[in-house]
């Protein structure tokens, strides 16, 4: 994997809609940090946000180690 490699140059892209419920439109970017906020701002401005609901849903079972 890329991103193991060289976690400062590259950004890693993931979803959950494959791999924990394909209804749930949640996706993840890891890198670094200035990077991810700046791609947060963008997204904020080109949508309305992701659902509440399916965001909450996926933390509250990440925390419970379910993942």
């Amino acid at each position: 994997m890329l991103y193991s490699m060289d976690n400062e140059h590259v950004l890693l892209f993931g979803t959950f809609s494959k791999t924990f419920a394909p209804g749930f439109r949640i996706g993840y970017i890891i890198g670094p940090l200035d990077v991810v906020r700046k791609i947060a701002v963008a997204k904020q401005s080109s949508d309305l946000c992701s659902p509440v609901f399916d965001q909450a849903v996926v933390a509250e079972y990440m925390a419970r180690g379910l993942f």
